[in-house]
């Protein structure tokens, strides 16, 4: 397979004039993340731009298309965390508004992006993380990162609550998918209200006007019917 050069907007159907332009860097290959695809999608749908940075394995593209949009996988990010740098300074190259990690061990390369360039990273929660790290390492690096993160979300009250409880953090913003009541059309606007919240625009908020926005949504969405448990908060 020929090495390709990744430009920033070699795109067909490119959506960034408009929206935000968005990184969402998984440990996965991307192949068979309906999750990720579906949030994707909806995102392109409301006029963004969604590139999703993954792993590479033998027979896939390194540079593809999919209902809009991009994902890439560079040949160098295979299993190792030497290859951090490596995708972070290609995520930076991209120009993005918002680095969106997708579980803890997406979560180191998304910080690292986000002080070449500027962005703001937005954290999701994943009930399960595909990652090859031993427990204890992941939970290090989630935490350590966890400082320079702008905004944390979770499609499930109980996760939400769980990962508050453990990490002494806020309680992330609740973004329900397919099992909430308008469905993955919701699901990306409420993404893009956390997006907004954090960034406020091509290259941000002052920091703490971010954090006052972000707060005052992460209170609406608890006292919606997505209200987390008052036990699952007390652990």
């Amino acid at each position: 397979m020929t090495h390709l050069s990744f430009a920033a907007d070699s795109a067909p159907g490119h959506q960034g004039a408009r929206g935000f332009r968005v990184i969402m860097i998984v440990t996965n290959t991307g192949v068979g993340d309906a999750m990720v695809l579906r949030q994707a999608m909806s995102l392109v749908a409301g006029g963004h731009a969604v590139t999703v940075l993954c792993r590479s394995a033998p027979g896939l593209a390194e540079d593809e298309w999919i209902a809009g949009v991009r994902y890439m996988r560079p040949r160098h990010w295979h299993r190792s965390m030497l290859a951090t740098a490596n995708v972070a300074k290609l995520a930076a190259d991209l120009r993005p508004d918002i680095l969106h990690a997708h579980g803890p061990t997406a979560l180191p390369a998304a910080v690292r992006a986000a002080k070449l360039c500027d962005a703001r990273v937005v954290y999701e929660i994943r009930a399960a993380d595909q990652s090859w790290l031993p427990t204890p390492l992941r939970t290090w690096l989630e935490r350590r990162a966890l400082r320079r993160v702008a905004a944390t979300v979770a499609l499930c009250p109980r996760i939400a609550s769980v990962k508050a409880r453990d990490f002494g953090i806020p309680l992330p913003t609740l973004v329900p998918g397919s099992a909430g009541p308008g469905g993955w059309s919701q699901h990306a606007d409420l993404i893009v209200e956390v997006y907004a919240a954090v960034a406020g625009g091509p290259r941000g908020l002052p920091a703490a006007m971010a954090r006052r926005a972000l707060a005052t949504l992460t209170l609406s969405r608890a006292s919606s019917a997505w209200r987390p448990s008052r036990a699952l908060v007390a652990g």
